[in-house]
């Protein structure tokens, strides 16, 4: 995405949040990053901005959500919707407090397990933790931790990368 379109979702959404910004709760918050997620792995959603606006009723705020997927189509930028989503939810993240992180391991994490990967993210950020987990059998025998300021990685596949780039530079 090019940085003028970037700069573009940033003042949509905080448009947003200058007007809206006390109708998301925390759950919208998990739901707005899931949906990001969703919408930037199957980009011909775009093309029906009635799914988008499905997509959104489950939040309570899905009628302000509903009016920024319309002004965007007003304006014919409707392809900035998962940016403007992303930048929605840190305006929120910063200001309730909170960091969002994305916990993928290579196997099905036990509770035990991610309650022990949240302790170790809220302690090396110092913030809140709300998370989702997914498996990537990629990793290896692996986990990463991946927020929007954080990244930490202890996976076969991350020492296989370094071989690999140390043998082949």
């Amino acid at each position: 995405m090019e940085r003028v379109d970037l700069v573009l979702a940033r003042r949509y959404a905080q448009a947003f949040c200058h007007v809206h910004g006390s109708a998301l709760t925390r759950e919208d918050f998990c739901k707005l990053m899931v949906l990001r997620e969703v919408l930037l792995r199957r980009r011909h959603i775009f093309c029906a901005r009635k799914m988008l606006e499905s997509l959104v009723s489950h939040c309570s705020a899905a009628r302000e959500l509903r009016d920024i997927i319309a002004l965007l189509g007003q304006h014919k930028r409707v392809a900035l919707f998962p940016e403007v989503i992303r930048e929605i939810a840190n305006c929120y993240a910063v200001q309730e407090g909170i960091e969002f992180v994305q916990i993928i391991s290579s196997h099905q994490l036990s509770a035990a397990q991610k309650a022990a990967a949240v302790a170790f993210a809220q302690r090396a950020m110092d913030a809140e933790i709300v998370y989702e987990c997914h498996v990537d059998p990629r990793l290896i025998a692996g986990l990463r931790l991946q927020s929007s300021r954080f990244v930490w990685e202890h996976s076969i596949k991350q020492r296989l990368d370094a071989v690999q780039r140390q043998l082949c530079p």
